[in-house]
């Protein structure tokens, strides 16, 4: 039965890594047997390998042709029994390979939760147990059948239930291991080498490698902007719509394809961060540029082009990094905490189901029967019958019109509550239109403060010297300068940004935003758990050091 995911690698890098080592298969048996063959004379009992590998190269082999695509009922199933537990099961072990820059998003659900499964059994809960027994049974039949047979294996028995030939025998001793655990079956100490193998294989092979390019220049940022600048000035005279004109039509391409395949042409603007500053956007590709090739000289047109590229990536990667999050919350991966601070509206005691939905099926029966039959009888009609019929009709009646009474209150009381939902949603709309209007300005505000008399800036930096800040946003150089006038600050990088380091953040006397260089995703997930530890924070707009300290300071000296 063949294996969905391994089938279907498409990262070059991998499959070129997957191809060394099968090449090298021949020569890692070779090893294996001079193992094998001096095993008893190794004392295995004082190594103690990482099992993570073993559980990552699991998570992606399991899952093969026929479960994909019944992985539906599989996860259902496992969400209506476990659903109270996620968070407890989310906290075992995290896996890097299983979000959505590895996977297409239905492939990285599946491993969320093949993965939650994972981590249940591994802290002995019995549905997750006898769950994971019963797809190993029924997707792995055979191999089930012969793994079964052993109350003890070893490695030497790993190894012969299936001689390492191809890079896929790697996910089979990884498959062996973990479900020789789910299914009881004691390992002796010498299947320490398979973990040994399988840790190399995954840091050699599988492990993702992220190639972040390293400014070679401290300056390129500034470098780009001047020259942005001078392009500018340069084309001023055709108007800030035609000197862009290059990128202009290209986003227009791209929303004649997003019309083409029936999407809104605003969607891509919906995904990109800051699409509306494409200033921004052109200095940030010029910089991308610049240090990959920086040897080149690239012209204002070839700039724009390269930015339609650019803001394209970046809406794949803010649509990825946004579907990763709800998941995330979805699945109690990480999940929003509530405290009297950070409270929500959703209540879940407070939602009201109407009487109707709960009467018995039976009387429900009665009242189709009532619209469908008629309650007469053919022949003769008696008085009595028709007395009898007009007093079944009349409590019927009497009976629907408590039930009117009762919606009727029942409805009353949602308005109630829906105008006084209305009241908070209009202050909290008022509130988050005062956040948005203060992020507006200090983005848009270039204004450096004036020295007051009485301080200078020097003293300034001083006296904030010594208070725990945190700065969170900004371009790597401009960290790198407020680094050196304050050696003591953290300053936090939100460039390949994966989870907040809430130990960071506490005790700390103001948390500060750059808001011109921080992802919506990334300022969600930091202002969440600043609000959860109630930490002071506030917003910084402007690069210059100088009016970046005569803010702070002002902020703090009472």
């Amino acid at each position: 039965m063949g294996n969905f995911f391994i089938k279907n690698v498409k990262n070059q890098e991998i499959r070129k890594g997957i191809e060394k080592m099968e090449s090298q298969a021949f020569a890692m048996r070779g090893i294996l047997n001079a193992f094998y063959d001096n095993m008893d004379k190794l004392d295995w009992s004082r190594r103690n390998p990482s099992t993570l590998p073993a559980d990552i190269l699991f998570l992606e082999g399991f899952i093969t042709d026929d479960m994909y695509f019944e992985f539906e009922h599989i996860g259902r199933d496992f969400l209506n029994h476990c659903y109270d537990r996620l968070e407890e099961f989310s906290n075992v072990a995290w896996y890097e390979n299983c979000d959505s820059r590895f996977d297409e998003p239905d492939q990285a659900t599946d491993k969320r939760i093949l993965r939650l499964i994972l981590n249940g059994s591994k802290i002995n809960d019995e549905y997750c147990i006898a769950l994971l027994k019963y797809l190993y049974k029924t997707y792995y039949r055979q191999e089930y059948n012969q793994l079964k047979r052993f109350n003890k294996i070893t490695a030497k028995d790993i190894e012969n239930l299936k001689p390492l030939t191809n890079a896929e025998d790697y996910w089979f001793v990884a498959r062996t291991l973990v479900m020789s655990r789910i299914l009881g079956i004691e390992m002796a100490d010498n299947c320490v080498l398979m973990y040994m193998m399988l840790d190399s294989f995954y840091n050699e092979v599988y492990k993702p490698q992220y190639v972040i390019p390293s400014l070679e220049r401290k300056d390129v940022f500034d470098e780009c902007s001047e020259q942005f600048d001078k392009w500018v000035n340069e084309n001023k005279h055709l108007g800030p719509i035609r000197a862009v004109k290059f990128l202009r039509k290209d986003l227009k391409f791209i929303e004649d394809c997003l019309a083409a395949e029936m999407y809104p042409v605003d969607y891509f603007y919906k995904t990109v961060d800051d699409a509306e500053y494409l200033d921004w956007s052109i200095i940030k590709t010029m910089e991308l540029l610049k240090t990959l090739h920086p040897k080149i000289d690239y012209s204002f047109e070839e700039v724009q082009h390269y930015t339609a590229l650019y803001m394209l990536v970046n809406s794949i990667v803010s649509i990825s990094d946004k579907y990763d999050f709800q998941m995330e919350m979805l699945l109690k991966e990480n999940p929003i905490e509530v405290d009297e601070e950070n409270k929500v509206l959703f209540n879940p005691e407070n939602i009201i189901v109407s009487s109707l939905a709960n009467k018995p099926k039976t009387e429900d029966n009665a009242v189709k029967a009532l619209a469908n039959v008629a309650p007469v009888k053919s022949g003769e009609i008696k008085e009595e019958e028709l007395l009898k019929e007009i007093a079944e009709l009349r409590d019927r009646l009497n009976k629907k019109e408590q039930q009117y009474s009762n919606l009727t209150s029942l409805y009353n009381d949602a308005k109630r509550s829906k105008f006084e939902f209305d009241q908070l949603f209009e202050k909290y709309n008022k509130d988050r239109e005062e956040l948005i209007a203060l992020r507006e300005y200090a983005y848009k505000s270039k204004q450096v403060y004036e020295k007051p008399s009485e301080v200078s800036v020097e003293e300034m930096k001083e006296f904030i010297k010594q208070k725990d800040i945190v700065v969170i946003g900004g371009h790597t150089n401009w960290l790198n300068k407020l680094k050196e006038e304050f050696p003591n600050w953290i300053l936090v990088s939100t460039e390949g940004f994966k989870q907040v380091d809430g130990k960071q953040l506490e005790g700390r006397d103001k948390v500060y935003f750059y808001t011109e260089y921080i992802s919506h995703s990334s300022y969600g997930k930091f202002i969440s758990e600043i609000r959860k530890k109630k930490i002071p924070f506030g917003y910084i707009g402007n690069l210059n050091i100088e009016a970046v300290t005569k803010q702070i300071y002002d902020d703090l000296k009472d």
